[in-house]
C-alpha cells in the first residue's frame, strides 16, 4: 500500500507559516494602534503614522497567505478529504480562511461605515481564533493515521 501524501515541502510549510504570522501580527498591532495610540494632533485626535504601513503590511503578507491558501487547497485538501483524518479542524479552517478573505475585502472595497463596524469584529474574531485551530489541526495525534 503506498503512503498518502499529506504533508507538503518544509519550505513551504515555513513560508506559509511566516506569512500566516506576519499577517496576525499586523493586523493586532494595527488594532491595538488604532484604538488605543492615537496621537494628539492640531484638531484633537489623529491615526497614528503607523496605522497606514501595518495596513499595507497586513494586506501584502495576507495576500502571500492566500496564495499559500490556494496551494494547500490544490494538494494537501483533497488528499486529506479522501482519507478522512483531522477532516473537522481542517474543515472548519477552511471555512474561517474563507471569511477572513471576504471580510477582508469587504473591509478594503465598501466605505458604508455601518455595516463595516460588525465586518470588522467578525474579520478581528476569526483572525484571533483561526491560529488556535491551526495549531490544534497541525497536533492533532488522534487525527492521524500512522503507516
Amino acid at each position: 500500500m503506498s503512503r498518502i501524501a499529506l504533508h507538503f515541502p518544509k519550505r513551504a510549510k515555513a513560508i506559509l507559516y511566516g506569512n500566516l504570522l506576519l499577517s496576525l501580527l499586523s493586523g493586532v498591532a494595527w488594532f491595538a494602534i488604532h484604538r488605543w495610540w492615537q496621537i494628539e494632533g492640531e484638531f484633537g485626535q489623529e491615526p497614528n503614522p503607523a496605522e497606514p504601513w501595518l495596513l499595507k503590511l497586513h494586506g501584502a503578507s495576507a495576500f502571500l497567505a492566500l496564495i499559500g491558501f490556494g496551494y494547500i487547497l490544490a494538494t494537501h485538501v483533497p488528499v486529506g478529504l479522501r482519507s478522512k483524518r483531522n477532516k473537522p479542524l481542517g474543515l472548519i479552517l477552511i471555512g474561517g480562511i474563507g471569511l477572513l478573505a471576504i471580510t477582508g475585502y469587504l473591509l478594503y472595497y465598501v466605505a458604508d461605515e455601518a455595516f463595516r463596524g460588525g465586518v470588522s469584529w467578525t474579520h478581528l474574531g476569526l483572525g484571533l481564533c483561526l491560529p488556535i485551530v491551526l495549531i490544534l489541526h497541525i497536533f492533532n495525534k488522534k487525527g492521524k493515521k500512522r503507516y
